[in-house]
Order: structure tokens, then sequence, then C-alpha cells
């Protein structure tokens, strides 16, 4: 989509005087991983005008040169648009003891910046080792349940891994469940819940099972944009009012005991009304029905999974949208994220098996899994897994070969 938005602009450059006629300021965030492309684009659409652009990245999270990132784009931005450089300092997410540890670490990222001493050892950022992950796993229930009891929601914490999320933290959801901790993974999860399909899937979900008022004001919403009527339309009224209906009807048929089967109907039977053509057409990754058939069943299981594993219906809703639940992925997965607590589980050569002292998007990913955390960091390691390799044992020793510089740092 992009090459052909460049092609027609090259086409057609008054399409770009339309832009800057449009947009006096443009923000454009997370600068670090734009694509070449993506920054082409810009470039057609912006360079030369009097449209006031602002970058805002932090090199120090690079962790998308993988997905082609440009590794020169704040140079190339400077350059071309004459920008002028700013540092921003100061980090408002993370408490003071966080943001000492953090400023020492961008000295591991970049070498060329002076270190940051910690002057005291931080009571809230550790490392623990352990001699197998089911030792480890017991250890954080015990720790996650303490933090749980001192009022850290179950949503403000967060496991993260470099890699094979699913793998790495088998064990420890297996131990959080047994305690009654509510636990999601969220690495594929995520993606589906951000759909439009998601957003539609979760708010019926909400609506039937619980009195959440800004769930059917976000159906709503959603329903509104299916038939291209916007707030304020002279056919607003009239379509609230039918759907009201129809989902009052629906309602009627379920109880507290309602069991996953009827809530998956009611939600089916909804998206009927809405017409699931209006959806494709709103909506164009859907007119691939693999695409749109994935989405639906992942979502479906996924309601499932929350129904079984929880005491009731409005919980299950709640977990669904994962409001009460320890969340867990990859870091490729936490950017833009914030938790009070983050774990950092599994430092070991097998998870940064590509790792090396010259791998600048590594160095970033510790560096953005670090910066999640408001208050607390945890850092983990086992001598001994089990589950590494994908339906196979693992019998290796954990090596610290690779991973032994952040360790000395």
């Amino acid at each position: 989509m992009r090459s052909l938005a460049i092609k027609i602009i090259k086409l057609n450059p008054d399409i770009a005087k339309v832009f800057s006629i449009s947009y006096s300021h443009v923000f454009i965030d997370e600068f670090q991983d734009t694509r070449s492309d993506q920054y082409e684009l810009i470039k057609l659409l912006f360079l030369n005008n009097k449209t006031i652009l602002v970058a805002v990245g932090d090199i120090n999270q690079s962790i998308m040169l993988w997905a082609d990132a440009c590794p020169t784009v704040f140079r190339d931005f400077q350059n071309d648009f004459l920008a002028k450089n700013k540092f921003l300092l100061k980090n408002y997410r993370s408490s003071k003891e966080i943001q000492d540890v953090l400023s020492c670490f961008i000295s591991f990222i970049d070498s060329s910046h002076e270190p940051n001493m910690v002057k005291n050892k931080p009571e809230n950022c550790s490392i623990h080792v352990y001699d197998n992950e089911y030792k480890e796993a017991d250890d954080l229930v015990h720790k996650l349940k303490e933090l749980i009891a001192s009022g850290v929601n179950e949503k403000d914490i967060c496991v993260l891994t470099k890699q094979q999320s699913s793998l790495y933290t088998s064990v420890l959801r297996d131990k959080l469940t047994q305690t009654g901790i509510n636990n999601l993974d969220m690495t594929d999860l995520q993606d589906f819940l951000k759909e439009p399909l998601g957003r539609i899937f979760s708010s019926l979900f909400s609506i039937y099972t619980d009195k959440s008022h800004s769930s059917y004001r976000e159906f709503c919403d959603l329903y509104l944009e299916v038939n291209n009527v916007s707030s304020g339309d002279e056919q607003e009224a009239d379509l609230i009012r039918k759907l009201s209906y129809h989902l009052s009807e629906s309602k009627s048929t379920l109880s507290v005991d309602s069991n996953a089967d009827s809530i998956v109907s009611s939600i089916n039977k909804t998206l009927k009304f809405i017409q699931i053509g209006k959806v494709v057409s709103k909506w164009g990754q859907y007119k691939s029905k693999s695409f749109r058939d994935k989405v639906w069943s992942n979502l479906e299981y996924h309601l499932r999974y929350t129904i079984d594993t929880t005491n009731s219906l409005s919980e299950a809703s709640k977990m669904f949208r994962a409001e009460n639940c320890v969340q867990l992925m990859n870091i490729h997965k936490c950017k833009g994220l914030e938790y009070k607590v983050v774990v950092f589980l599994g430092i070991e050569d097998q998870a940064f098996w590509k790792y090396s002292p010259e791998n600048f998007e590594d160095k970033c990913a510790i560096y953005v899994a670090l910066s999640r955390a408001k208050n607390k960091i945890i850092i983990t390691t086992a001598k001994n897994r089990e589950f590494r390799l994908n339906g196979r044992y693992d019998n290796r020793t954990s090596e610290y070969v690779k991973v032994k510089e952040i360790y000395n740092f």
C-alpha cells in the first residue's frame, strides 16, 4: 500500500499540496521505527512546504530493525528537513530509582555516553538466579502474590521474554493459574483484540455479561462507523434505537449462568444484525475470508478460555480485555505500554541466541523491556529449562557466554 501511495503522489504532485494545506502541524511518534518507504512518503508529502513536523523517538528503543526500520532515519530527517535536535532527558513514566538504572544502562547501549553510575543499590531492581524454571516459577508466584496483596493490580504486572513467550512462561503460567492469579499470553492475542472485529467481539462480550456503559458506547460508535454515519447525523437516532432494541432482546435470553456456547451464539447473531458485508466493506482486511475466520476463531477460543478459567461471566469479560490479569508477552509487543511491575524472564544465551556486543538491536530490546517499568524490575534466569524447544524436551544447561556482558554491566 505504501509503495502504491508513493507512486500515486509522484505521478500527481498536487496531492502533496492538499496535505500541506490540510495540516499545519504533523506529529510523528516512535520515529526510530520508521521504515525507508514510510520516510520517503513523509518527504513526498511535507518536504519544502510550510507544514511543521515534530518527530519524537528514542534511538535506544530501536527494536524494529528486523522489520526494515531505517537505522539512519534521525540523521536523514535532520539533513533533509534541517530539523533542530532536542533531547528529552526525563522519563515521566518511571520512579526516580528506575530512571537512575535506565540512565546508567544507556551507556551500555552506546559506549559514547558517559556512564551515570547508580549511587545506591536499588531496592526495586533485582536479579534472581534459579536452578530451574520450576523454582523460578514458585518464587515469582510468591513475589507476585505479595505484590497483589499489597495493592498492585494484576493488570499492572507484565512478564516479558526475549522470544517464544508461550514456551518460556509455560511453567510460570501453570503455577499462576493454580494459585488463582489470572494471566494471559498477549503476544498474539494483542493483535487480535486490536482488530475492529476484536473490538466488536470484546464490546459485545462485555455488554452481554456485564453492565458496561463504556462498552455499549464503544459498540454504538462502531455500529455508526460500519454504517458510515457520524454522530449527530439525522440517521443516528434511528440506527441506535434499532441497535438498542436488538441488544436488549439478545441480552434477555442470557443469564449469569449462561455458558460459552450461548454467549458466542448471541455475538454471532449481533454480527449478522450489523451485517458482515458492511464490516468487510469498512475494513478491507476482512475481504480475505481466511484472515477473517482466523481472527474470529482466535477471539472465540479466547472467550471460551476466559469463561473456563474464571468464576463468573463478569470476571471473564474483564479477563477477555486483560483488565484483571497478569500479562505475558515478547519484548516486541510491549512498545508503548507501561506497568508498575516488570518481570524480565530468561536472560540466557538460548533466548539471546543472536546476541553480540555489536548487536545494537538486542541491546535496545533489553532497554525497552526495562523502560516499561514504573516502580519495580525483576530480572530472572534459570540454569536449566525444559521448555525452550517446540514440542521437545530441552536438556541443555543455560549458557551465559553471549549475555555475560549484560550481567557484568
